[in-house]
């Protein structure tokens, strides 16, 4: 039996690109954060701090939810952890570390009241990281479990995804 299937419908690409689209925000708070002043703020830094930790908190939900959910079904689907699967992971590894070590930097330095050059700079590369990561997982990754995956699967992906953001998960 054939379980590819492309019935037109883009259940997933639309539930995971919305997250996206929630984390997105977070990162366009925190360049507002870097660029809106000449210096930063003890409150500014604060606020980046507060932002880049409700972002990783988030962000680590949203992998969780891919990894465990569509990452795993397309491998068990096609028998194997396709290149895709494969780097999508290792860059959510990345992604949550360089978030982490941008976060450690504003607390063992003083940002406040400094130009926060350094800060916008490596700010602007995460932002660029990972809308560049959403992109390949929305032009290759997400395309390509629609097309793979059965109407059912993607089916038992959605309502796991529905009882885990009642569990608390959230976006």
């Amino acid at each position: 039996m054939n379980s590819r299937q492309t019935d037109g419908k883009r259940l997933l690409s639309h539930l995971f690109s919305r997250e996206h689209a929630v984390l997105g925000q977070y990162m366009e708070k925190l360049k507002q954060l870097v660029y809106q002043n000449r210096t930063m703020s003890a409150e500014a830094v604060e606020q980046f701090r507060e932002t880049i930790a409700l972002l990783t908190e988030k962000l680590k939900d949203h992998h969780a939810l891919e990894e465990e959910l569509l990452f795993a079904a397309l491998t068990e689907s096609l028998g194997y952890a396709t290149p895709p699967v494969i780097m999508m992971t290792d860059e959510h590894r990345r992604l949550v570390s360089q978030l982490t070590e941008l976060r450690e930097k504003t607390a063992c330095c003083q940002c406040a009241g400094r130009g926060p050059t350094r800060l916008r700079e490596e700010t602007t590369t995460l932002y660029r990281l990972l809308h560049d990561h959403f992109d390949k997982e929305e032009m290759l990754l997400f395309p390509m479990a629609e097309h793979v995956l059965s109407r059912e699967k993607k089916e038992a992906i959605m309502a796991a995804a529905r009882e885990k953001a009642r569990g608390g998960r959230g976006t």
